[in-house]
């Protein structure tokens, strides 16, 4: 007896209905608030010194430039130690030496 290999398509048409929810603020008002916050958060933290032990030199020196900061390295490898302390306020241009190991 031979079996029949017919296949069978079927087509499935999903309705989906969202509401619309009134936005009191325009998109531009929104982003720009978005943009404000992050802009705050990012000053806020630019003055405080992250933990960098653990991290390779380059992502370290990434952060550090970023932050406005002179980087001096003494070694290869990951950053073993720091001389400014995770959490201290630091001034522009300050200099940090990492040491790595």
């Amino acid at each position: 007896m031979a079996r029949s290999t017919k296949r069978k398509e079927f087509t499935f048409l999903i309705s989906v209905r969202v509401p619309r929810v009134s936005e009191p603020f325009s998109r531009n008002e929104i982003l720009e608030d978005h943009y404000n916050n992050y802009y705050t958060t990012a000053e806020k933290y630019k003055a405080v010194m992250p933990n960098l032990k653990g991290l390779p030199a380059m992502d370290a020196i990434a952060i550090l430039e970023n932050m406005g900061l002179n980087v001096k390295l003494i070694g290869r490898g990951t950053v073993h130690k720091q001389s400014i302390r995770k959490g201290e306020k630091v001034t522009p241009k300050a200099t940090v030496i990492l040491e790595l190991t």
